[in-house]
């Protein structure tokens, strides 16, 4: 049975909050700086590594993972773009252990929603030979929704009960 994530203790609410604003920005910084410096960087279109794995510049305008074949509309980034802000509020107000990957999703989105908002396209730059090609935001989306289910698995603290630790509960 699927818990819900566990609450953080009420004085630690500013704390993730905090955290949540701190991974959120270096996630975003992370993935603007990374296809900055991959477009200054790669003289040509790609740059071999070893094997398959190739630096190989990208501008993907269909959705996410390839999912389509046009680009996407202004309503489709207005949902994108509330669908993120209504995560973020979440995660803001609730007292939950959720920030971290929260803040990961987010941050990652965010990278290609201004991607898309600054250029109609996303700059997709890592190919791994045996995936399709991606960036840094992809990867926070992918692993922040891996870390946010383990999460949502997690155990809840155990409940406090009226009686002594001896005591049962159940047995009246």
């Amino acid at each position: 049975m699927m818990t819900p994530v566990p609450d953080l203790p009420l004085g630690a609410k500013t704390h993730h909050r905090r955290l949540l604003l701190i991974v959120f920005g270096a996630t975003l910084a992370t993935d603007v700086f990374s296809k900055i410096a991959i477009s200054q960087l790669i003289p040509d279109s790609s740059l071999a590594i070893v094997g398959d794995v190739q630096l190989r510049i990208l501008y993907n305008s269909q959705a996410p993972f390839g999912l389509g074949n046009s680009a996407l509309g202004s309503s489709t980034l207005a949902v994108a773009a509330l669908a993120m802000i209504g995560i973020l509020t979440w995660a803001w107000l609730a007292r939950s252990r959720a920030w971290f990957p929260v803040g990961i999703m987010t941050g990652g989105a965010a990278g290609n929603l201004l991607d898309r908002l600054s250029g109609g396209s996303v700059l997709d730059w890592i190919d791994p030979g045996f995936a399709g090609v991606f960036n840094i935001a992809d990867l926070a989306i992918v692993t922040g929704l891996v870390l946010f289910v383990f999460a949502s698995f997690a155990e809840s603290p155990p409940e406090e009960h009226a009686g002594t630790p001896n005591e049962d509960p159940a047995c009246g």
